[in-house]
């Protein structure tokens, strides 16, 4: 190993007895933990590192690089499996790479997670779909990845497809679609994209930046999107994509808080598909509009509304008034989802609002989409 020596080697070491100094991103609690650890010749107390945290079933769930005098560096994988048409399996794994600066550990150990975790940078996301045809036993891998270290501030997203890999050997051309994302707006730069041959460019998908993201990554550009769409950038509401609810809070999936004027995502409760997402992120962002019209007709109410109200003042547009006298008398007569009682809480004026405009971004979402599913067939429709 030249002047690298093993120092030791653990596996399938129980979570509940790791003794480890691994720092994690992710912070679903593991079952097993693998642990090699690298002694360097000449470098007393110098070592590397790799620890390897597993689920239940052995799926990798978190890779730690702890290598002396360079950055804190993990790989955290995810799982999907989803099915396209009667032939096709297909099995998804994400995999999403941090870095941290490496300083006193004092000056993490001190600190909470949340703290620690504001020190990890993300520099790409990628998601493997690798297909198989039960039927012939054809085998196609597509990818969609994100790197969030470009020129300039920007992203570049690809994604790409490498048609009939049969029995280990790859016939044909990889199809793939590159671009580059302001990494302010989630707006395509001019031209930046490329295309193999085979692929045709969508021209009238607004979404297109969103289509390489994965779930987890879409909860934020996509609300503060829909936030945009329906003119409340200035309203000063907050997107919180992984909140975890108050021991006495209901077990929702997202809401409008208008207490602060958050938007907040369960971060215990995914999604099954981007679709699905998108339809809750427009849902929420006409709560927050039926609120904001609620706060100027109330004159405030609660620490949000109350800046609304100083903000913007009482409603002058007779249309607009005519609305939020609508959104008022439904937000103080609201019937809560109680578990049992859906059709009743389906009935609430906000709600049916609220279910329109998610239906309606969801429809679009999805129309504009089919050029990219064309494309890239290969790819589950829940995560494109």
């Amino acid at each position: 190993m030249g002047k690298y020596f093993l120092i030791s080697k653990t596996q399938g070491i129980p979570y509940q007895q790791y003794t480890g100094n691994a720092f994690r991103v992710r912070k679903a609690i593991p079952a097993t933990v693998d642990e090699i650890v690298i002694g360097i010749k000449n470098k007393a107390g110098k070592v590397n590192k790799l620890t390897t945290f597993r689920d239940a079933d052995g799926n990798i769930l978190e890779r730690c690089y702890d290598n002396a005098g360079k950055p804190f560096r993990n790989l955290v994988y995810s799982k999907y499996e989803n099915i396209i048409g009667e032939d096709e399996y297909v099995e998804s794994i994400s995999r999403k790479e941090y870095v941290m600066q490496r300083k006193n550990d004092k000056h993490y150990k001190n600190g909470s997670d949340y703290i620690l975790k504001a020190f990890w940078h993300k520099c790409k996301s990628k998601i493997y779909h690798i297909s198989h045809n039960v039927n012939n036993a054809e085998k196609i891998i597509s990818s969609s990845e994100v790197d969030y270290d470009g020129d300039f501030g920007t992203q570049i997203h690809c994604i790409s497809e490498y048609p009939h890999l049969l029995k280990g050997k790859k016939y044909g051309k990889e199809k793939s679609l590159a671009y580059a994302v302001d990494g302010e707006g989630n707006s395509l730069i001019p031209n930046s994209y490329s295309m193999s041959e085979g692929v045709v460019y969508p021209q009238n998908d607004t979404y297109l930046p969103y289509r390489a993201l994965d779930t987890e990554d879409l909860k934020l550009p996509i609300t503060n999107r829909a936030i945009k769409d329906r003119g409340l950038a200035d309203m000063n509401i907050t997107v919180k994509p992984d909140y975890i609810p108050r021991e006495d809070e209901n077990n929702f999936q997202a809401m409008f808080n208008n207490w602060h004027g958050d938007i907040l995502f369960n971060k215990f409760k995914g999604f099954i598909s981007k679709i699905s997402l998108v339809s809750t992120s427009y849902h929420e962002a006409e709560h927050a509009w039926q609120y904001y019209l609620d706060a100027r007709l109330s004159k405030g109410g609660t620490p949000w509304a109350d800046i609304i109200y100083f903000l913007f003042g009482p409603i002058k547009s007779k249309e607009q008034l005519k609305e939020a006298k609508a959104y008022k008398e439904s937000i103080d007569n609201y019937v809560p989802y109680n578990g049992k009682n859906l059709q009743v809480y389906l009935k609430n004026f906000i709600e049916i609002k609220s279910n329109e405009a998610g239906e309606k971004a969801e429809a679009e979402y999805i129309k504009q989409g089919e050029v990219m599913r064309k494309n890239f067939s290969h790819i589950p429709s829940e995560l494109l």
